[in-house]
């Protein structure tokens, strides 16, 4: 009988874990910031950027024109920048079957990526313009 309650309270809280990434998303503003040549759009939420001294967080989604081989569409990701090193990265994301953060969830990733500066990716460097453009070096 504990068997089932401790696999019945980590089911919980798992559950609880993906709630919490989605749950912020649910009445989200999607404004669209760059789509590059392989039909790959960029969206951001304005309404959910936090400031955090010089770092900036914000939730982001990337849908792709077509499905990746391993069905791969969208993904929603919070993203934080740092306006003084110019830098930025995801905190945690989660990938969908369908566009625009539609269809199945295929998982959820929640370990932080490397810094990297923003300069290497153009959809990157639009949203960092937006969410630090207050900040003042």
């Amino acid at each position: 009988m504990k068997k089932t309650s401790t696999f019945a309270s980590a089911c919980s809280a798992i559950a609880a874990s993906a709630l919490l990434l989605v749950a912020p998303l649910a009445h989200a503003n999607w404004v669209r910031v760059f789509q590059n040549i392989h039909g790959t759009t960029y969206f951001m939420d304005p309404t959910s950027v936090e400031h955090h001294g010089s770092s900036r967080r914000v939730w982001e989604m990337e849908s792709f024109r077509d499905a990746t081989k391993e069905g791969l569409r969208s993904m929603k990701l919070l993203k934080e920048y740092d306006c003084k090193e110019e830098t930025g990265r995801f905190r945690q994301y989660v990938a969908y079957t369908g566009p625009e953060a539609t269809g199945e969830v295929m998982g959820t990733v929640g370990t932080p990526s490397p810094w990297k500066t923003v300069n290497t990716n153009p959809a990157g460097k639009s949203v960092f313009r937006i969410v630090c453009e207050d900040y003042k070096r």
